[in-house]
């Protein structure tokens, strides 16, 4: 049996001739971009865009919900494990020639990786061979500290001189292509990171202030996410006598501040957080907390902001860029526990400032939301030069 699906589920939208035809290419398995990933098919089966397909991994969580939709799509077995990613490269030429095929059976233009892959490397010469434009989605330009995986971004980096232009989600990761990695700023495409949000499901802004109010943190644990100073923060807010409930979501390891949680009264529930479970998570939450001491950009404000409620984030990287403060959140003023308990108290204490920050991100949902990141991607596919002629 072939190892490629090019679809499975609803009948596929008929396929223009006008306009870019463009592939998204996702090889993840899940997380934020793969639901990035699945937003954007939404967006274009809501808003009718033709001539979108996708390149997606035969175990993707999320399969059966693409399945659903009417788009064409190349489904991939590729590897789940890091010991199926060595015995794999031996399916590497099956792959590459399944996805050139794909491309070329539907006359693609312009192939979009939404995130590089550990395989994508191996793929870029024989997409550009095919005569269509390759882009490359840049959502970091440098490792995260204490994140393992960024060990392999020397390698994954090799995409960004292949590809014909490099897709910014940040001001903040621009900065550091231009400068660390000496990228010609004419190569860079300015986009930004877009709600985690199903375009085609109404959000009501919310009312109230839970009480006590809820405060969360959803996402890896990791180093450079700066939990560490967010118990602080929620130390000093104790011992001011400011109540809150925090729930810490998702899998890692807190070393030493584990034992802090209890008498905080924070609850962790450790472990993968399921994507059929983020929505009823933040359904039940108020204000989501970055405490990051380093970041690019995160895909934690856009689901914040995806469920109506503001964010509060410290000022590193491309986070400031994600909240207009008083709008949609705050931002702290410093890197430290004394500013982001600060920022707490001034949104936990007012309640009036809560519910304009949540009707606000709801009337603004439009500007930041998936069917405007599609709208600008076709665009620059436009205006580019003719993949073929």
């Amino acid at each position: 049996m072939n190892e490629a699906i090019l679809h499975d589920g609803a009948r596929p939208m008929a396929v223009s001739t006008d306009g870019p035809r463009i592939l998204f290419l996702y090889w993840g398995r899940r997380g934020g971009v793969n639901r990035m990933a699945l937003d954007i098919a939404r967006a274009a089966v809501h808003d009718k865009v033709p001539n979108v397909f996708f390149a997606l991994a035969q175990d993707n969580e999320l399969r059966a919900t693409f399945a659903q939709l009417p788009l064409p799509i190349l489904w991939q077995k590729l590897f789940s494990s890091a010991r199926e990613a060595v015995l794999g490269l031996a399916r590497l030429g099956k792959i590459r020639r399944e996805l050139v095929d794909f491309i070329r059976r539907h006359r693609i233009d312009h192939v979009i990786v939404l995130i590089p892959h550990v395989w994508s490397p191996f793929v870029a010469k024989a997409i550009k061979a095919t005569g269509a434009r390759l882009y490359l989605v840049c959502h970091d330009a440098q490792r995260h500290p204490g994140d393992l995986t960024g060990f392999i971004d020397a390698w994954l980096r090799r995409d960004l001189r292949r590809a014909d232009a490099i897709i910014s989600l940040s001001r903040a990761v621009t900065a550091l292509l231009t400068q660390e990695h000496r990228i010609a700023p004419d190569r860079i495409v300015q986009s930004f990171l877009p709600l985690i949000d199903d375009v085609s499901q109404p959000v009501a802004p919310r009312t109230s202030l839970h009480h006590p109010p809820r405060l969360v943190f959803l996402g890896r644990v990791r180093a450079y996410k700066g939990l560490t100073m967010m118990l602080d923060a929620l130390q000093i807010l104790q011992a001011r006598g400011i109540a809150f409930d925090m729930s810490i979501f998702g899998e890692g390891d807190m070393g030493a501040d584990a034992e802090r949680l209890a008498g905080l009264g924070v609850v962790w529930h450790r472990g993968w957080v399921q994507e059929q479970d983020i929505a009823g998570i933040l359904a039940r939450q108020d204000v989501m907390i970055l405490s990051h001491t380093e970041a690019s950009q995160s895909g934690s404000v856009m689901l914040a902001h995806g469920a109506g409620i503001p964010a509060i984030v410290t000022p590193v990287g491309g986070l400031p860029e994600q909240i207009e403060a008083g709008r949609n959140g705050l931002v702290a003023k410093n890197v430290s526990a004394e500013s982001l308990a600060e920022a707490i108290a001034m949104l936990i204490g007012d309640d009036a400032l809560f519910r304009r920050m949540s009707a606000q991100i709801v009337a603004e949902r439009d500007a930041r939301s998936p069917s405007r990141l599609l709208d600008q991607m076709r665009r620059l596919a436009a205006d580019a030069r003719p993949a073929r002629t």
